[in-house]
């Protein structure tokens, strides 16, 4: 699911260290699933936190009886009626306050084409205004936007926000805001003090949430995505969107 540091923090009270923890989403059948005879063969028990998969490998005939069947445990797990908002509260709204709070937190999402990654961290392609909050299909991203400015807004505080996306396609990195059309070579480095980042990436400074959501839509439509049999919308390309929140805290003395 994600990891925060530094550790040592033991979160509120009642509530399990924000370290690094594992959610499982599984996905419904598309339309296209529902007019073929597909089926579910994934159990979900989202109070125990576990997935039961048959043991038999390869295709499972409907009337056939499953045997050897293994369970997963995890510290989330959503099953195919599972909400947005849902997924949101329980795995993104607690890291998204560690942030204001100083610690650097990752959400990302991992699973082969067609799972619902791009549905769970934007929200779904054909669904209109998706980045712009739409309570009901709005990602997690679009999400964590919205909580990041609302409680700048509210805090007395002296704040910037500065953003970065690139994408990984191909062991090639792309800087997704930059506006120029030449292939630029990207290299990753490790920094003692600044961590990993990336040299000559472009960040952009942003005052409000529409703002982001303008710098989404335009790398979206940079982002190289390769079509396949199983989902239009392939994650052959991966990508990683960076908020950075700068908070200035002045003292009664100035």
């Amino acid at each position: 699911m994600g990891d925060r540091s530094p550790s040592a923090k033991n979160g509120r009270a009642g509530e399990r260290p924000l370290n690094v923890q594992v959610a499982v989403r599984c996905r419904p059948p598309n339309a296209k699933e529902r007019l073929e005879p597909h089926f579910n063969i994934v159990q979900c028990d989202e109070n125990a936190g576990q997935v039961t998969t048959p043991g038999t490998c390869g295709v499972v005939r409907k009337a056939a009886a499953a045997t050897g069947e293994k369970t997963y445990s995890f510290d989330y797990v959503f099953g195919p009626t599972s909400t947005q908002k849902q997924v949101y509260d329980t795995v993104c709204s607690r890291a998204v306050d560690e942030v204001l709070e100083g610690f650097n937190c990752t959400i990302f999402a991992y699973g082969p084409t067609g799972t619902g990654k791009t549905h769970t961290m934007e929200g779904g392609k054909d669904e209109k205004n998706s980045n712009q909050g739409d309570e009901r299909h709005s990602g997690l991203i679009p999400r964590s936007v919205k909580q990041i400015f609302t409680r700048l807004r509210r805090s007395n505080q002296e704040n910037s926000v500065r953003v970065s996306h690139l994408e990984l396609y191909n062991e090639h990195i792309t800087d997704l805001l930059s506006f120029s059309d030449e292939a630029e070579k990207l290299r990753i480095y490790d920094d003692d003090k600044t961590g990993t980042f990336v040299m000559g990436l472009a960040e952009t400074t942003v005052e409000d949430e529409s703002q982001v959501f303008q710098i989404l839509q335009r790398s979206a439509k940079k982002r190289i995505t390769a079509e396949t049999e199983m989902n239009k919308y392939s994650s052959r390309s991966h990508s990683i969107f960076t908020i950075t929140v700068h908070s200035k805290v002045t003292s009664s003395d100035g």
